[in-house]
C-alpha cells in the first residue's frame, strides 16, 4: 500500500540549494488557507436534497403557506394543518415525512381507545368496555377469566403490556400460598 501523500504540488523551479521543503510547506499553508483541503469539501453536503418547496404543497396534513426564515442552517416553512392551527417545520422534517401534523394526529391517535373486544390471553378474554374509573383516561376493560368465571374491570394498558394469563385468584390456587 502507498504511504506517501494524498496529493502533490508541482515542484517548483529549485534555485540555489533549497531542497524545496520550505517552498512545499509554503504551497500547502496557502492551499489549507484558501479551503483547498483534499480530505474537506468546500461544498456543504447535505443528507436531504434541496428540492424546492412550493407554497400550497402538501406533506401529510400540512399544506406550506409561506417561507419563515431559516434555523440552523435549515429552511423553515410555515404551514397550516388541516385542523387549521399554523405549525412552523423544517424542510428537511417535511421530505423526510417526519413532521406530518401540527400535532393533532399524535394527539388524536393517543386519545383513541384501543379496541380490545376480541383479546384473548391464556384463560382471560375481554367482554365488553367497562366504565371508566374517576379522573383516569386510560380505557377499562371487563375481563373474563375461564378458570374460575369471575369478570373483572382491568385496565387495557395493563391487559397490553402485562399480558398477564389467568386471574390473580387462580394463580394463587396454582402456585399455593
Amino acid at each position: 500500500m502507498h504511504a506517501g501523500p494524498m496529493f502533490t504540488l508541482p515542484a517548483p523551479a529549485l534555485a540555489g540549494g533549497d531542497s524545496g521543503g520550505s517552498l512545499l510547506r509554503d504551497a500547502r499553508c496557502r492551499a489549507a488557507a484558501l479551503g483547498d483541503h483534499p480530505r474537506r469539501s468546500p461544498i456543504p453536503v447535505s443528507r436531504y436534497p434541496i428540492l424546492p418547496i412550493a407554497p400550497g404543497d402538501r406533506y401529510g396534513r400540512l399544506v406550506v403557506v409561506e417561507r419563515a426564515g431559516s434555523s440552523h442552517r435549515r429552511r423553515l416553512w410555515l404551514c397550516r394543518c388541516d385542523c387549521g392551527q399554523p405549525a412552523t417545520v423544517r424542510s428537511d422534517r417535511l421530505f423526510a415525512g417526519k413532521t406530518r401534523s401540527c400535532g393533532c394526529l399524535q394527539r388524536r391517535v393517543r386519545t383513541q381507545p384501543i379496541d380490545m373486544s376480541a383479546w384473548r390471553s391464556g384463560l382471560l378474554s375481554v367482554v365488553g368496555r367497562a366504565p371508566a374509573r374517576e379522573g383516569r383516561r386510560d380505557a377499562m376493560w371487563w375481563v373474563r377469566c375461564a378458570g374460575c368465571g369471575r369478570t373483572l374491570a382491568r385496565r387495557g394498558t395493563w391487559l397490553r403490556l402485562e399480558r398477564p394469563r389467568q386471574c390473580a385468584d387462580c394463580y394463587r390456587r396454582r402456585v399455593g400460598p
